[in-house]
């Protein structure tokens, strides 16, 4: 497993997220591809100058190593560069060990590139959250349920709530019933059923990042 150390911004590698230190993670929507971070970049971002980098991705990375930093945690895990996807088997493996990389994690930082600050009305921002894309992609159902706490974040990487404080908002937008968002992982994964599970993902859409 790789992960960013969060002053340095450089991975370092851990044999599996149960020997990492206590580490933050980000759940976020993909913007174009090229346009985000990769493995191959954030290993040898000092000798391409990713710092003065005008690729939204890299901002995206700076600014979660800063909030990991703000909660007092000195790593972080971001899936477009912990993952080394020219391996095959290594991509595989962390395909299969996302729930867990989640659910290990300190605490997660949903960010939400869709909601504007909050200069805009409470009923405007209500209503961007909630039509949010992160909230129709495939992968964010397990890093919704998974960890066990989860904070929302707009553009501006100003907090919007957390998983608990939306517990009434949340249920309304994705169908996933309030106990499961107060339980963390265990909650969804030994009492929910097949149905459930099979209900939230029916409503999201697995053919994007």
């Amino acid at each position: 497993m790789w992960i960013i150390n969060a002053r340095t911004i450089q991975v370092e590698f851990v044999v599996s997220e149960r020997d990492a230190s206590p580490y933050a993670i980000i759940s976020h929507t993909w913007g174009e591809p090229q346009n985000e971070i990769t493995f191959d970049d954030i290993k040898h971002w000092h000798s391409r100058d990713l710092y003065d980098s005008k690729r939204p991705g890299w901002e995206k990375v700076a600014q979660a190593c800063a909030k990991a930093l703000e909660y007092n945690y000195e790593y972080m895990w971001i899936d477009t560069c912990c993952i080394d996807k020219s391996s095959s088997a290594e991509l595989q493996e962390s395909t299969n060990s996302m729930f867990a990389c989640y659910s290990k994690s300190a605490i997660c930082f949903a960010y939400l590139s869709d909601v504007e600050s909050s200069h805009t009305s409470e009923r405007q921002h209500d209503e961007q959250f909630q039509r949010s894309r992160w909230f129709t992609r495939g992968w964010t159902l397990q890093e919704l349920l998974a960890p066990t706490k989860v904070d929302y974040f707009n553009c501006s990487w100003q907090k919007v709530g957390d998983k608990i404080e939306l517990c009434d908002l949340i249920p309304h937008i994705t169908g996933i019933r309030r106990l499961y968002l107060r339980g963390g992982d265990k909650a969804a994964s030994q009492t929910a059923t097949v149905a459930e599970w099979m209900s939230w993902a029916a409503k999201k859409k697995y053919h994007e990042a």
